[in-house]
């Protein structure tokens, strides 16, 4: 999820920081195996279906454009973390470099 996506004239897509509850709410259902998920290449993320809206309308074309995955961005992302590593050497734990690596493998494209 991410909270500070922006539309075209700039005005956040997710309806506001009090509504991050209800990912969380998400996530304790997903840990107690009462709420299901979507698989991605970044591991499972919720459908709109899965959060509770109760009080909220935000339909699922707003909700799909604020959870979009970008290949092309995440690349760059992966990328730019790059030189972190590097100056960080070996201070940086080999599971960190792994799991780098798997995403960068299942990146599409």
């Amino acid at each position: 999820m991410n909270w500070f996506r922006t539309d075209e004239q700039g005005r956040y897509l997710w309806p506001g920081y009090a509504e991050n509850m209800r990912v969380l709410e998400w996530i304790v259902g997903r840990v107690a195996g009462t709420r299901g998920g979507a698989q991605t290449f970044l591991g499972v993320s919720p459908r709109h279906g899965d959060l509770n809206w109760e009080g909220l309308p935000f339909d699922q074309a707003s909700f799909e454009r604020a959870i979009a995955l970008n290949p092309a961005e995440w690349r760059r992302e992966l990328e730019s973390h790059g030189e972190l590593f590097t100056r960080l050497g070996d201070r940086i734990p080999a599971a960190l470099h792994a799991l780098r690596q798997q995403l960068a493998e299942r990146l599409p494209g």
